[in-house]
């Protein structure tokens, strides 16, 4: 559905998806950079909100996006993150799929304490993965986020 945006001295009153990020474009140009701290597991169409991204940003621009991470809820049961206003969880392999099919490529990532442990990627138009993205990906695979057992463990845990 094509929405019309309200626009109030640069307040947008729709939430931010793609057809949103061509308004502000439209209104404000690229952006050089995007942040987004703790929204994503909040958004029910995350592709949506991604391609919105990648359309507003420009191209030598960056985008840091933080969510908590999958790997610390399941290695320490913080089932308190597990609520009805998140659609969904993210490791950082997911999460660097859901952007590189909008063409943006991640290139970093912080692991930091908020929400008992979450991750801030750091993405941008340009390959190339630092050394710590190559750790975290790791330690999600021994983690065996890839297996379904975690998943269940997780429940009787």
């Amino acid at each position: 559905m094509q929405r019309s945006c309200c626009k109030r001295i640069g307040h947008y009153e729709y939430f931010f998806d793609h057809s949103i990020s061509q308004a502000i474009k439209k209104d404000f140009g690229m952006a050089d950079l995007i942040i987004g701290n703790n929204v994503l597991a909040h958004v029910p169409a995350p592709g949506d909100l991604v391609a919105g991204i990648a359309a507003l940003l420009h191209p030598e621009g960056h985008v840091v996006m933080e969510v908590p991470h999958l790997l610390t809820l399941i290695n320490h049961i913080e089932f308190d993150t597990i609520f009805h206003q998140h659609y969904s969880y993210f490791s950082l392999d997911s999460a660097e799929v859901l952007f590189r099919k909008h063409g943006l490529y991640l290139n970093d990532v912080e692991q930091i304490p908020v929400h008992g442990g979450s991750i801030r990627l750091f993405f941008s138009w340009r390959e190339g993965a630092s050394d710590n993205v190559i750790a975290v990906k790791k330690a999600e695979r021994e983690g065996g986020l890839r297996q379904i057992s975690v998943y269940r463990d997780l429940q009787e845990k």
